[in-house]
């Protein structure tokens, strides 16, 4: 054989090896076109799934403001004698009862016992009487201000005694249990208390209403049935009045926040103010962009920077929902009102250790949805007017396939969408980017904790 065909034959034999090479390539490439239902499963990369579990959607927003008081009184007179005695300081506490000062009274007295010897002892009994009625009216409205304050604040504290039960029996995940239909019942009777509460507001409110209207039926009878009385009885009845008046004493317990006096002086109107430091609420300062969510009954939370381990629970008592000026209103870049020229009442519910005047934090709850099945908001998938996720249900050698379950969805947190489906159940594995895949596909997962 000539050396030219021995040539020719190593050159088929390496045009044949080539060929097989290139077959071998070529069906390894085919094998895995025809295989696109396996993904990541060789190259370790893993679908990203987690645990389907509950998580809290509630919705709120946080605002700031000053911690004030609930009942703030002015405590004011129309005498105009001199103080004699002033028994408190700015600042001080006070209980109900308490004598705050008391005027001078020898120049009123020697007044009274001059007018007493211009008129017969009928009309003096006549002025007795016009005193009398008036000071009942006077201690009707008074009364009327402190019950119906008492009563609102016990009503108040049941509220929040009432959204403490109730949250905790809504966030059971099994209501069958005996603890569960303990609580259950519990929830009812603080329901039953607090619309007890409510309604003796009403009631409280009527009783003194109505003690106010017989009071003020006496006064106007008295008028009339002392119009012919001479200039001088009508005066001694005023001087009587005053008599009484002589002796200031609180008509409820707090600080006092205002002294317009000191002694020796001679007051012009007001007195003082006293501010109840127990019952408590904050004054919030609302943007435009939430002030519409804000409605009354809402719950809240409420901390300080001077209380750092301390949160207080509070109930949204009044809206004030009119803005200030436009010419006092601030623009941000979005166009929306920078100014929080909005506002609103924070009823604080619990005992606590705030002060006046305090600067809080209160966080407004819109929204409650505490231990709701959600997924992350990628996770949703929408084709045809239909809504679904993929499931990863394991098979075998580490392997998942993924199944396409229909899904309401409901509120979202931005991350976690609320979802229900009778097909879903917690612990199942929901793939986090669902238009990723598509159903059938087996793949490699990696399972990862939600935020």
């Amino acid at each position: 054989m000539s050396k030219a065909n021995n040539k020719k034959k190593k050159s088929k034999k390496k045009i044949i090896a080539i060929a097989v090479v290139v077959l071998v390539i070529g069906l390894c490439i085919v094998n895995s076109l025809m295989k696109p239902k396996k993904k990541a499963v060789e190259e370790d990369l893993g679908i990203d799934v987690q645990e389907l579990h509950k998580h809290d959607l509630s919705k709120s927003f946080g605002v700031t403001g000053t911690v004030e008081s609930q009942n703030v009184l002015t405590v004011s007179t129309d005498i105009t004698y001199k103080i004699k005695e002033l028994n408190v300081s700015l600042g001080d506490y006070v209980n109900e009862g308490d004598v705050l000062c008391s005027f001078d009274d020898k120049e009123l007295n020697d007044l009274i016992a001059e007018l007493e010897l211009q008129v017969s002892e009928a009309e003096k009994l006549s002025a007795k009487n016009t005193e009398i009625t008036k000071r009942a009216l006077d201690d009707a409205i008074n009364n009327k201000t402190t019950e119906v304050n008492n009563a609102t604040n016990a009503y108040n504290t049941l509220v929040d005694e009432y959204n403490k039960i109730n949250n905790t029996y809504n966030a059971l995940a099994d209501k069958n249990t005996p603890e569960a239909v303990e609580m259950a019942a519990s929830v009812k009777e603080a329901e039953k208390a607090m619309n007890d509460a409510k309604t003796n507001i009403d009631t409280v409110t009527k009783a003194c209403d109505d003690a106010i209207t017989t009071a003020q039926d006496a006064v106007d009878i008295d008028a009339i049935n002392t119009d012919g009385n001479s200039d001088t009885t009508k005066e001694l009845a005023k001087l009587y009045r005053q008599r009484d008046e002589m002796t200031v004493t609180a008509e409820q317990s707090g600080i006092i926040t205002k002294l317009n006096v000191s002694q020796g002086s001679i007051p012009n109107g007001v007195l003082m103010q006293i501010e109840d430091n127990k019952n408590l609420k904050v004054k919030v300062n609302i943007k435009e962009k939430e002030i519409l969510d804000v409605k009354n009954g809402l719950q809240a939370t409420i901390t300080a920077d001077a209380l750092p381990d301390k949160v207080y629970n509070g109930t949204v008592n009044k809206v004030i929902n009119f803005a200030a000026s436009s010419d006092d209103v601030i623009m941000d870049e979005s166009g929306s009102s920078a100014n929080a020229n909005y506002s609103a009442e924070v009823i604080i519910n619990d005992e606590n250790e705030l002060l006046l005047g305090m600067n809080a934090k209160v966080d407004i709850l819109i929204e409650e949805k505490a231990d709701i099945l959600s997924v992350p908001v990628d996770s949703i998938v929408e084709e045809d007017g239909e809504k679904f996720v993929y499931r990863a249900v394991k098979q075998n050698n580490d392997e998942y396939k993924l199944e396409k379950v229909l899904v309401e969805t409901g509120s979202d947190d931005g991350y976690y969408v609320e979802i229900k489906s009778d097909e879903l159940k917690e612990k199942d594995l929901i793939v986090d980017y669902g238009y990723d895949v598509s159903e059938g596909d087996v793949v490699a997962v990696n399972i990862h904790e939600g935020i």
